[in-house]
């Protein structure tokens, strides 16, 4: 299993003609729908041509077009009720936990449960993993987990129910939902307002040959293979579309020279909003005249909801990285910026002891750091994803890589402490970090 969050390989030019023939299940990005004629009404006897009537005159102040951009008022959550059991307050339950930066799933056990997976670099005082009978004051078994994945409290009001839970905790981990004994139904929600989905890159390319922009939902193979014919970084495990989905976009031709492709996949409302886009280079920036037809398609979990595309030009500020490694020392999860020499020196003998401290001119130059915190096994990861200048302040994207629902019985079993130091131009500006993550196959 190889960590793959980005587009290695070239595209063949044939994309650009599957890419026209697409269809199936996927989801384009909503357009009006044209007015229907109005006719004439006929005659006691039909004539052969009905002259069509003029379309009316719009009306003199036509209410404003909506914002698509704007937030839109959250909807109640369904009653829905599967196996007997009704799961709204489940889900409320859900959409506010503390922890689920990695995963946040809910299932129907055994037709008669319901099972809570909720996994994240939270505390080891949040519960993580609860079965519940058929409503939320029945708190049948509650395992409380720390960083190490070790079971700091576990207990069941009946003894005999901890083979169960530890069956569906151990499929849960390995993104089974059928197991001797054990029957897990996933039940899809959309997480809290605003939340930002985790996604990795299924495929990316800068020169993929479709020469026409458009945005897309991808909810089967057979839409997929429609769309695009490229190599894609699924490490030899194709998407489930059972449990997922892909979103595709395609800048068409242009001469920009920034990086193009999604920045977030966020719950907005009832729905949905992607957001995508080409960097603003920051100037001085020495760009080529080639003509490039960029794409990138991202796997995200599935829900069933209505997506919104928003495009953004984000002003882009450059970076360099000192260091990306499993930091020496076992340390908790943190985001620093760094403005002065003595506290950098600390810093980096603290966590990096055997390389040489970089040299950092700190009238001109500031350091970023971001750390993930201890981990119980390899596969995990933290980089920055880019710096943009927006609205009078910096904001850093930290993208922290994890095993995905499919990958994370086969991670290796060292303790890893992953950090990255970036340097860029001195700033006062504030600094806003943002989190997103990226799980692999």
């Amino acid at each position: 299993m190889t960590q793959a969050n980005y587009l290695r390989c070239a595209v063949p030019l044939a994309s650009a003609m599957l890419l026209a023939a697409c269809g199936g299940g996927g989801d384009p990005a909503p357009v009006a729908p044209p007015a229907p004629p109005v006719q004439a009404p006929l005659p006691p006897v039909q004539q052969p041509n009905p002259v069509p009537l003029p379309v009316p005159a719009p009306t003199p102040n036509p209410p404003p077009a909506p914002n698509p951009e704007a937030p839109k008022p959250a909807e109640p959550i369904p009653e829905t009720v599967v196996s007997g059991i009704t799961v709204a307050p489940f889900v409320q339950r859900a959409r506010e936990t503390t922890c689920g930066q990695y995963s946040n799933r809910l299932f129907v056990a055994n037709k008669k449960y319901v099972f809570s997976a909720a996994e994240g670099p939270c505390a080891s005082t949040v519960e993580k993993y609860v079965l519940y009978g058929k409503t939320t004051d029945e708190k049948l078994c509650s395992f409380t987990m720390d960083d190490l994945r070790r079971a700091v409290k576990r207990g069941c009001t009946d003894p005999a129910l901890y083979p169960l839970m530890d069956n569906m905790v151990s499929m849960q981990v390995r993104g089974e939902t059928v197991r001797e004994g054990a029957l897990l139904e996933e039940i899809r929600f959309l997480p809290k307002e605003g939340t930002r989905l985790p996604f990795y890159s299924l495929a990316r390319n800068a020169h993929s040959g479709v020469e026409g922009a458009r945005q897309q939902v991808i909810r089967d193979a057979a839409t997929l293979a429609s769309v695009w014919s490229g190599p894609v970084n699924n490490d030899g495990s194709p998407v489930n579309f059972d449990t997922e989905m892909v979103i595709a976009v395609f800048g068409g031709n242009t001469g920009a020279c920034g990086q193009f492709g999604i920045r977030a996949v966020r719950s907005a409302g009832a729905g949905l909003v992607v957001e995508y886009g080409q960097d603003t280079v920051p100037v001085g920036t020495v760009c080529t005249l080639a003509i490039n037809t960029p794409m990138q398609l991202v796997v995200v979990d599935r829900i069933d909801v209505p997506v919104t595309f928003t495009q953004v030009a984000p002003q882009a500020v450059a970076f360099r990285t000192l260091e990306q490694s499993n930091a020496q020392t076992y340390g908790d999860s943190q985001r620093l910026v760094v403005k002065e020499a003595q506290a950098w020196a600390a810093l980096w003998k603290q966590h990096i002891q055997l390389a040489a401290l970089p040299e950092i001119d700190f009238s001109k130059q500031m350091v970023v750091a971001a750390f993930a915190g201890g981990k119980p096994y390899g596969g995990y990861g933290i980089g920055i994803g880019g710096i943009e200048r927006l609205g009078g302040k910096l904001r850093v994207t930290v993208i922290e890589s994890a095993p995905g629902r499919y990958s994370r019985s086969i991670s290796t079993a060292s303790l890893t402490s992953p950090v990255r130091f970036v340097v860029l131009d001195r700033s006062d500006e504030p600094v806003e970090f943002v989190e997103q993550m990226s799980p692999y196959r």
